[in-house]
């Protein structure tokens, strides 16, 4: 079985979540908590990044970077399932899935600046951006 490493508010492995879902895969898949402040984690020891989210394959290897991993569940599912094979349309839908993750970085971006900076150092115009 696959081991995802996953926070469960991340939007990232949410994603890979709801991939696995719609591929017929999530019980192929294990779901595990990591709390990516606790450097003892093994997504820290799996993923050079330390981030989630991060799948283990059956075998070893580990593959990380939610789009990545969606690439490798697709593939996995038979292909073409939620990314086209190939052609014009599979760029498009490429860019579609970078222009979402663009938007998820900034959500992310913005929720850490409120949380963790104290409110004298939050920069606005870093936030109106």
């Amino acid at each position: 079985m696959m081991m995802l490493h996953a926070a469960w508010p991340s939007p990232y492995a949410r994603k890979v979540r709801i991939a696995a879902a719609v591929l017929g895969l999530e019980g192929q898949v294990e779901l595990l908590q990591s709390d990516l402040f606790d450097p003892e984690d093994a997504v820290r020891r799996q993923n050079p990044l330390g981030k989630v989210p991060a799948l283990v394959l059956e075998d070893g290897p580990v593959i990380y970077d939610s789009a990545v991993i969606l690439e490798y569940l697709d593939h996995r599912a038979g292909g073409g399932r939620i990314l086209p094979p190939s052609g014009d349309v599979r760029f498009a839908v490429l860019t579609e899935q970078s222009l979402a993750g663009g938007l998820i970085d900034a959500a992310v971006l913005k929720v850490y600046e409120g949380r963790f900076r104290e409110e004298a150092m939050r920069g606005r115009r870093w936030l109106d951006h």
